[in-house]
């Protein structure tokens, strides 16, 4: 069983800010635009004009944690334009994308360690409004140990899930080792939030929230302490989100009023919201502390030009790819509210070569020093899934309850068999019936339904099963039901209570003891069984230790050693 740690916020008032990671070496160099870059290594940037990409819109550039380049994309789909650069500019063995992706999307690709790995990377591209969007959100394997360590692809296009807006991007989960991937479904209302772990993509969260957002979508970012979500819908809606790191859900949708709403970005510490509206060539401003953030909005900026992503730097100055230019604009001081942020629109000169819509998209924890916002704490929640009550022919699968489910839906199949059968339960307690005697089945989560989304588990993207061609591995746990005669025991180690379950023949008259190591009956009980039975017998008063216990009936004698661990 692979037990999955879920974490909950829970909404208590506190004035205890909480500073969250950050990474900003793997911020130190950037590549953009028309063979554009910028390099931070030293903390002020620096013009670099080697880049071998050229990329119209979203851009990917995966530095490692000595802030060191690995490699850099457009997401790309042409040979001649999409494909991912190794840190000596040049296109990985297998590094061209295909179809799955786009240079025209715009947030076309995001890239991220796999959490327990230095050398494995996810990249996940999306597609783009000139195709349709029709192969959405896909992903690939990069493994940087190959290709005398300049890296080189393993699976490429993995797909995810199909029609998706240009709009990606990825955030950590509250546990502090696996991330969010977020996206959201052209044409509807819903966020899809994939979960990454050590194992790979184990599952969706679908949350339906918020407006219908067509297919000219913008950029989708997170604050840096995962509590709020921003979507520059472009043509339906610029909005403000709740987003939940604990449980990849997004939720308290409000309108920003910002038409064209193209591009955004968060302040350093969280305290500030940009947005541009790419049409009208405007820059805002809102407090993310007020009540009514709407209402805050101030116009900070009239560009002269088409202004395309906004990203924070290293130096916690947020830059903007400007068309067609060789600047990008800047925001000096965008911790400080009002025109005083001190909007540059040439601040930022390129070596002479090109910026176009897109600057690298970053996870949201890499960059700033953002604290959390002083409603909520973190505390941890588990979820497990186990059986109990295991019979001949039922048994009981029990789970941890999820925060705010409605409905539960569990999926399960005689080991072997290719076929999965489902139930739905509005409790974390299910009883399973039907089942055959002397048999082994498995169960897993399908599907956790909640008030406005819900979490889908993923059980065929498995980092293992990808890289090794392994057989699938999931959150399955494996259950064996008893035959005509079977004894189980658990939990085990007992503490304070062992369980006992067994089945006999009707009318059978049996004997029930308990020994030690030295062979000391310390508990003995008569049965008159009539089929299954069930019993709980007190060890709180057992040494702790190794015991023996075992059923006597005339047909035959089972044993089961077991311990005890007050």
């Amino acid at each position: 069983m692979r037990l999955l740690k879920l974490m909950t916020l829970v909404a208590v008032m506190t004035s205890i800010y909480t500073v969250q990671a950050q990474h900003p070496k793997r911020a130190n160099i950037w590549y953009f635009g028309i063979n554009a870059g910028l390099d931070f290594t030293n903390g002020n940037p620096v013009a670099l004009t080697n880049g071998a990409m050229q990329a119209s819109e979203g851009i990917a550039v995966a530095c490692n944690a000595a802030g060191n380049l690995q490699f850099y994309t457009n997401g790309g789909d042409l040979p001649n334009t999409g494909a991912i650069w190794n840190k000596n500019h040049q296109v990985m063995p297998n590094g061209y994308l295909g179809h799955t992706g786009c240079a025209s999307s715009m947030q076309s690709s995001a890239t991220v360690n796999l959490p327990g790995s230095s050398s494995i990377y996810y990249l996940f591209t999306t597609d783009c409004y000139e195709n349709g969007l029709e192969n959405g959100l896909a992903y690939s394997i990069i493994d940087m140990n190959l290709d005398g360590g300049l890296g080189d692809i393993v699976e490429k296009g993995l797909p995810l899930v199909r029609n998706t807006n240009e709009s990606l991007t990825i955030a950590p989960h509250a546990n502090g080792k696996e991330y969010w991937v977020i996206t959201h479904k052209a044409n509807t209302d819903s966020f899809y939030v994939f979960q990454l772990t050590s194992a790979g993509i184990i599952g969706v969260v679908k949350s339906k929230v918020g407006p219908v957002a067509d297919e000219s979508a913008g950029e989708i970012k997170v604050s840096a302490n995962g509590e709020r979500l921003v979507f520059a819908a472009n043509l339906s809606f610029t909005g403000l989100f709740d987003f939940d790191a604990s449980t990849g859900r997004v939720s308290n949708f409000r309108n920003l009023n910002v038409a064209n709403g193209f591009a955004a970005c968060f302040s350093p510490n969280c305290e500030l919201l940009y947005v541009s509206s790419f049409i009208n060539q405007r820059i805002y401003q809102f407090d993310m502390l007020a009540y009514n953030v709407a209402g805050t909005k101030t116009l900070i900026a009239s560009p002269s030009n088409y202004v395309g992503s906004l990203q924070m730097g290293p130096d916690e100055k947020i830059y903007g790819a400007m068309r067609n230019s060789q600047y990008l604009v800047m925001i000096s001081r965008p911790n400080i509210k009002g025109t005083d942020c001190n909007f540059v629109e040439n601040g930022l000169h390129l070596g002479g070569k090109l910026s176009k819509y897109g600057l690298p998209n970053f996870p949201s924890n890499t960059l700033g020093e953002c604290v959390s916002y002083p409603v909520e704490n973190v505390s941890e929640y588990d979820f497990a899934l186990r059986w109990e009550n295991i019979g001949a022919n039922t048994a009981t699968v029990i789970f941890n309850n999820y925060p705010g489910a409605n409905e539960y839906r569990i999926d399960y199949r005689r080991t072997g068999s290719n076929e999965w059968e489902s139930v739905s339960s509005t409790t974390n307690v299910h009883a399973i019936e039907g089942l055959s005697e002397n048999t082994e089945y498995e169960t897993r989560m399908n599907k956790i339904i909640f008030e406005g989304g819900e979490y889908e588990f993923l059980h065929h993207h498995n980092f293992a099963e990808v890289i090794a061609n392994q057989n699938e591995k999931s959150s399955s746990l494996k259950i064996k039901t008893l035959g005509a005669s079977s004894l189980n025991l658990y939990p085990i180690p007992a503490r304070e209570t062992v369980s006992v379950q067994f089945s006999m023949e009707q009318n059978t008259q049996a004997e029930l003891f308990i020994t030690d190591l030295s062979g000391k009956t310390i508990f003995r009980q008569y049965l008159d069984n009539t089929g299954f039975q069930k019993l709980e017998i007190p060890t709180v008063d057992f040494p702790n230790g190794s015991y023996q216990l075992t059923i006597k009936s005339n047909e035959r004698n089972e044993n089961r050693k077991f311990i005890v661990m007050n």
